[in-house]
């Protein structure tokens, strides 16, 4: 959509991008039962990660080559797994995923490096930003579950 052409931080655009989707989504997903909610967040997600891989692996290999700034769909599929994880319509729980998420995924600690580093074409370009979703989005799960300023605000 345009977000991988931004001058300045494109991969932030692109996360602002799935953050967006996730709101969406997050909207017209059933939460009750939550059988239903996961069951559609999980096709959600990987219908978002199969097109994700495959724009990557084409991007990467006809066009622009491995992780350029200009692909930032990873960037889209991650942060939407993140507010997928939370299942939070929020405002402060989707900035503190959206905050976690960009943190992780400029760092990139641990299996996140690791998974940037090692692993070959669209997969290295993708998993770094799928773990930093799903870290991103299990620590923002629990901040608003056990924080008592998320719980005092009734914002999970």
């Amino acid at each position: 959509m345009g977000t991988g052409l931004m001058p300045r931080a494109p991969g932030t655009f692109g996360s602002l991008l799935g953050l967006l989707l996730s709101y969406f989504s997050l909207i017209y997903l059933p939460h009750d039962p939550p059988f239903a909610y996961v069951t559609l967040a999980l096709c959600l997600a990987l219908f978002v990660i199969a097109i994700a891989w495959f724009s990557i692996d084409w991007s990467e290999a006809d066009i622009l080559g491995h992780d350029d700034q200009r692909i930032v769909v990873d960037e889209v599929a991650g942060q939407m797994l993140a507010c997928l994880i939370m299942a939070n319509t929020h405002i402060l729980p989707l900035l503190l995923s959206f905050g976690l998420f960009r943190l992780f995924d400029i760092w990139k600690p641990g299996p996140i490096g690791w998974a940037d580093r090692e692993l070959p074409g669209a997969w290295g370009t993708l998993i770094d930003d799928l773990i930093a979703g799903v870290v991103a989005g299990v620590i923002t799960l629990a901040v608003c579950h056990y924080s008592p300023l998320f719980a005092a605000l009734r914002l999970f």
